[in-house]
């Protein structure tokens, strides 16, 4: 317990202590884990779907808009970057404004420059989509992992980030099938693989719903009963 200078006890400090070490003694996963852990795996398959969705139309692209590999690898790279500047603007606007806001924001804007690319026409346009879709894509990611340790009690927190991974990875064969199957139908085809990889905002309606603000983000910002509230709940 923390106090204060004269030697009293600081208010807030057990009800923190509290929070935090009632969550981590949990024993075993409620429905509520179980619900989010599916939840956060739905919407991380959908950030692996439009992670690979322009390798997938890539070569319909080169036909289509006479691209040079080199332009395609602009592209591809133009995405990483953008994936790079989602990781460092995720966490910190994640811990400014909290995760669930960010993650939920991040799903949304990933999602709508996903769409923004199936209405490109040419590789420029192509280029910024995808910069912004990266950004999108991995501040989601980044801070969906902070979350699931943030609300996960400690003997659990590996097994369901494990499992909200294995979840996410049916992304990438989901990406690989659709596009073998909807590619081929017309020249112009290729812009529903983008489509569907916009569609993980379905998730965002329920999450909204049901994913609370973390323990540990309540608690660092000196949310207390808030954080002790959700733990009991």
């Amino acid at each position: 317990m923390t106090t204060t200078t004269n030697g009293e006890p600081r208010s807030g400090a057990a009800p923190t202590a509290s929070a935090t070490a009632r969550l981590d003694r949990i024993p075993v996963a409620t429905r509520s884990h179980r619900r989010w852990a599916v939840l956060l795996g739905f919407l991380f398959s959908f950030d692996l779907i439009d992670l690979n969705t322009f390798a997938y139309v890539a070569p319909r692209l080169r036909e289509q808009w006479d691209l040079s590999l080199d332009a395609v690898g602009v592209v591809t790279s133009i995405g990483f970057a953008g994936m790079f500047l989602g990781a460092i603007l995720g966490g910190r606007l994640s811990d400014r404004f909290g995760r669930r806001k960010v993650l939920l924001g991040a799903v949304v804007f990933y999602s709508t420059f996903s769409l923004l690319s199936a209405l490109s026409f040419n590789a420029w346009q192509m280029g910024v989509t995808r910069f912004l879709t990266g950004v999108g894509l991995q501040a989601m990611t980044g801070v969906l992992l902070v979350w699931v340790s943030e609300m996960y009690p400690r003997a659990l927190r590996g097994r369901y980030q494990s499992w909200i991974l294995v979840l996410g990875f049916v992304g990438v064969p989901v990406a690989a099938w659709v596009s073998r199957l909807v590619i081929p139908l017309s020249t112009e085809s290729w812009r529903w693989v983008f489509v569907v990889g916009a569609l993980g905002i379905l998730g965002v309606f329920v999450a909204a719903r049901i994913l609370p603000e973390s323990v540990r983000w309540h608690v660092a910002h000196g949310r207390e009963e808030d954080a002790l509230a959700l733990v009991e709940r």
